[in-house]
């Protein structure tokens, strides 16, 4: 496939001269002009140009404000000076070997790896800090203390950036990257990764949706921030025991991560892939095809974060009109959803229901009340439901990661799940 370039396809781009004119005497063929400053030449990948490009778009991001405080708004910064970095430097996923979610497991292995030893590097210098004021009195806690100060915080900013990285390479694996310019999304899976959402737990998770759709980026942010600050300093307090501690909790936090946003971009793509032949016909009915993933989601009686950010991401893709009636089906009561199912057009019925069967076995675990309830949505259709197809639709999850049939990452496009709908 012939690369672009920015003025246009490759082969219709020539030396400035038209094919098949001659050039004029006055006006022989150069050479191309050097890159100038304002056409800075691509940084290499091996450099360390693009560590100073996203402290840079760190400072920009910080410098936007100067009024605004470090302890709330770093992470905030962080998160839009890393997408502008990522964006700014277009560098493709390294493609290897192996299924998508062999090669989604090894990323966040790689990235708890390089938390851990962040971890532990952060909790020696602070344990070095203590034992050498202690040693000399005090007296050189004036340089010690400063020291340990700025690991600790190094490790905070490092480990974050190895977290963004992580996830916006995870995105990139499964097909549904994280819009640089649009970080809504990406909030959405970190405020319920992080738990920055308080709900009642006798709610099966209608008032976390909308909670979770509705959530400012600025207050997400500002809330993680401040939990990623109070823990970074609460485990490298005690000296020796905050060395392993500092390196088990980075661990933990990072896989804890990796795997909810791995789930989420999974079923993003998972039904990409399933109603990518027939978006046309499921779109004009995505409420009730919604409405369906919420019974499906909501069968064992909870929502986990990435069927709630993927409900959230939908969800939100309404104008508040559409919002506030969607939110009304959000209940326990099934019957109204089945009475619709039934008033559904034949030639939608086949897909919709594919799409509640992908939903069932993309966590890779079909329960018998997710069970029933595909039975009684096929029943309304005038469908057969047969459980073997979950089982092997949940066979091709486990062995891949995605869909058998999706020999490609899908192309966005509006109205399909994961995508924005059009108001």
């Amino acid at each position: 496939m012939p690369e672009a370039v920015a003025n246009g396809p490759a082969a219709n781009v020539t030396n400035g001269v038209a094919a098949g004119t001659a050039a004029p005497p006055s006006a022989p063929p150069e050479p191309p002009p050097a890159p100038t400053a304002a056409e800075p030449e691509p940084e290499d990948d091996g450099a360390p140009g693009p560590d100073s490009a996203l402290l840079e778009h760190l400072f920009h991001a910080m410098d936007k404000d100067s009024r605004r405080q470090l302890h709330k708004s770093w992470f905030n910064g962080l998160v839009e000076a890393y997408l502008r970095h990522r964006n700014h430097q277009k560098a493709p996923l390294k493609v290897e070997a192996g299924t998508e979610g062999d090669r989604a497991l090894k990323l966040i292995r790689e990235a708890c790896i390089k938390a851990a030893l962040t971890g532990a590097a952060s909790g020696m210098l602070s344990t070095s800090a203590t034992v050498v004021t202690a040693e000399t009195a005090g007296w050189a806690g004036f340089l010690a203390i400063p020291a340990a100060a700025i690991g600790i915080g190094g490790e905070m900013f490092y480990r974050s950036v190895v977290q963004l990285e992580m996830t916006c390479d995870l995105g990139e694996l499964f097909g549904v990257p994280f819009d640089p310019d649009d970080s809504g999304e990406l909030w959405r899976v970190y405020a319920l990764a992080f738990n920055t959402h308080d709900h009642d737990d006798e709610d099966p998770g209608n008032e976390l949706v909308h909670k979770v759709a509705e959530a400012e980026g600025e207050q997400v942010g500002e809330k993680i921030g401040g939990k990623l600050m109070g823990e970074s300093l609460l485990k490298n307090v005690v000296p020796f025991i905050g060395i392993g501690l500092s390196a088990v909790q980075n661990w933990r936090s990072t896989k804890k991560l990796g795997d909810t946003v791995r789930r989420y971009v999974r079923y993003q793509r998972a039904l990409r892939d399933a109603l990518e032949r027939d978006e046309r016909s499921c779109h004009d009915h995505l409420e009730t095809l919604i409405e369906g993933l919420w019974f499906v989601f909501t069968a064992d009686g909870h929502l986990a974060e990435e069927e709630a950010a993927t409900l959230a991401h939908l969800y939100d893709g309404f104008d508040a009109e559409k919002k506030a009636s969607l939110k009304l089906r959000f209940i326990a009561d099934e019957a109204p959803f089945l009475a619709r199912c039934a008033e559904l057009p034949k030639t939608v019925r086949e897909p919709f229901l594919h799409a509640l069967e992908v939903a069932a076995a993309v966590d890779k675990e079909f329960t018998l009340p997710e069970q029933k309830l595909l039975e009684r949505v096929a029943h309304a259709l005038g469908m057969r439901f047969s459980p073997a197809k979950v089982h092997k639709l949940m066979a091709e999850f486990e062995e891949k990661g995605v869909l058998s049939h999706a020999h490609h990452a899908v192309s966005p496009h509006p109205g399909a799940p994961g995508q924005h709908v059009p108001a």
